[in-house]
């Protein structure tokens, strides 16, 4: 069976390092950014089954980036898992949803959870 190809977005260097690390544990192919300046180029050539996403990046924010996303026929079916530690669902789902992101969790995640809604979101895009 091929590894799934996630791509993960978030400007945190050491949860970066220490997230995709457990992802590649859990035997997935990992692309890592801390900007999302090289992702929308870099997406051409890479593909991925996912994209993970931190909402609250510096610069250009993970709603945004999100919809740049979708906005490119090619990568509409991708789906985006967000990550937020900072907004809570009351006051994002909604604009999660515009902005063409599947699911989400909040960053104080147990990685067992974390595994099962990757699984979740990949099986469903």
């Amino acid at each position: 069976m091929d590894k799934k190809r996630i791509v993960v977005v978030d400007d945190d260097k050491e949860f970066l390092d220490e997230f995709c690390q457990l992802l590649r544990q859990s035997n997935y192919q990992v692309d890592e950014y801390a900007t999302s300046q090289t992702l929308l180029k870099d997406l051409e050539d890479i593909m991925p089954d996912l994209i993970i996403l931190d909402l609250k990046l510096e610069g250009k924010s993970g709603f945004r980036l999100a919809s740049e996303i979708r906005k490119k026929k090619r990568f509409s079916k991708i789906p985006i898992l967000a990550m937020t530690g900072f907004y809570l669902e009351d006051n994002c789902y909604h604009r999660m949803k515009e902005f063409g992101i599947n699911k989400y969790i909040i960053k104080d995640f147990n990685q067992y959870k974390l595994i099962a809604k990757i699984e979740e979101v990949i099986d469903e895009g």
